[in-house]
């Protein structure tokens, strides 16, 4: 009975290349050495993981992996979604605080004449909400490529 190869680990395709004797075995020293090239080319991440097929795809693994690599991009693209809402929004409110010289806190209206404190405070927070939004918008998180 010759061995299937095809369902050895790399690490036993390494280990069974290394102990084979290469004159007495020529035809199973090519297969073993055929099947790694194959899973170095497929798997090159997959060290020491169980191959079942022989190296090909399947048409239903590729969607799966596309599946799952559009799957991690979601809360990535979720993050960006929520921090280009606040940037827009407090830096609206900033502008509108900046023009108008007023702010509304609690459904208390804050003027820039009345109350400097209070409103230079409510406007440094605007700013640093809207300064933190755009950051994370554009240089916080990287979205990955996927393969």
């Amino acid at each position: 009975m010759e061995p299937n190869f095809a369902r050895y680990t790399i690490d036993e395709l390494l280990e069974a290349k290394r102990s084979i004797e290469k004159e007495e075995n020529p035809d199973e020293y090519e297969e073993i050495v055929r099947e790694i090239s194959i899973r170095q080319q497929t798997e090159p991440s997959g060290h020491g993981s169980p191959q079942i097929d022989s190296g090909k795809t399947s048409p239903l693994r590729k969607k799966l992996s596309f599946a799952v690599a559009r799957l991690s991009l979601f809360p990535l693209v979720m993050v960006k979604i929520i921090a280009g809402t606040l940037c827009v929004y407090y830096g609206l409110e900033l502008f509108d605080g900046y023009v108008l010289q007023e702010v509304v806190r609690r459904d208390q209206l804050l003027t820039l004449a009345q109350e400097p404190t209070s409103y230079y405070i409510r406007m440094l927070t605007y700013f640093v909400i809207s300064l933190a939004g755009l950051w994370v918008l554009t240089f916080g998180t990287k979205l990955r490529k996927s393969s």
